[in-house]
């Protein structure tokens, strides 16, 4: 009897995470065609969203791969995924840029969940949960008076365009970034009160890293695109 019968195929998640990184790649490189191929410029800076894509997904898949039963691998490559689709914003076809639109500030969300779902990838508390719940609603639900009834004329999804409307719901969704920022701020510095110092150094980096890109995902699309030349309208 061959013993080919008997070996070992590989492991479920190993498959799953193999295609998945696929899907991944796959995705990246056709949306960098794509914005290449578009008149959106610096090329430099719109590049810069698959690229953060591909980043976020090898330290996902790496981290689930070596730690199945915990959730931040999952959190993070969910997050390249939303880099991926807020880059649709960058390319050259006006149903595509609403998506990406709509999608603009989601790594934001992902960021404070990860943050304060660290290390286990689950949040510890109500007040996290509702932190995290508010962070997804202000980058989703907020978002969308910012689709439907904005100032410009040219959104594919407008319903009328609403200027005063439009306003206030750029408002209303900067409140709740805001509010979302300091409750998160606030629940990372209870959490590492009781850590030692050897917690602290480990959780550092990403700490570091997640304050950081809490305020740089809003501030980017009001202050530093403008500033690069994108045009994010579709007129």
């Amino acid at each position: 009897m061959s013993g080919s019968r008997f070996r070992v195929g590989p492991r479920p998640l190993g498959v799953a995470l193999s295609q998945a990184g696929l899907g991944l790649v796959a995705f990246a490189v056709v949306e960098s065609t794509l914005q290449v191929a578009g008149t959106v410029e610096p090329t430099w800076l719109i590049l810069a969203f698959p690229a953060m894509a591909l980043l976020y997904g090898a330290a996902g898949m790496l981290a689930w791969s070596r730690r199945p039963r915990n959730r931040t691998g999952a959190l993070i490559v969910f997050g390249a995924w939303t880099w991926l689709a807020a880059g649709l914003a960058k390319v050259d076809n006006e149903f595509l840029v609403a998506l990406g639109q709509a999608a603009a500030t989601l790594p934001f969300a992902v960021i404070v969940h990860l943050i304060l779902a660290f290390p286990s990838g689950r949040l510890p508390d109500r007040i996290s949960r509702l932190t995290v719940v508010g962070g997804y609603l202000v980058t989703t639900v907020l978002e969308a008076p910012l689709m439907f009834v904005p100032s410009s004329p040219a959104e594919p999804f407008l319903i009328r365009p609403d200027p005063a409307l439009d306003a206030a719901a750029q408002v209303l969704q900067g409140v709740g970034a805001l509010t979302v920022v300091v409750l998160s701020a606030a629940l990372v510095a209870r959490n590492l009160r009781p850590a030692g110092p050897a917690a602290r150094r480990a959780a550092a980096p990403l700490l570091g890293y997640g304050i950081f890109a809490v305020v740089a995902v809003p501030v980017s699309a009001s202050i530093v695109e403008p500033l690069a030349g994108i045009d994010r309208s579709l007129g």
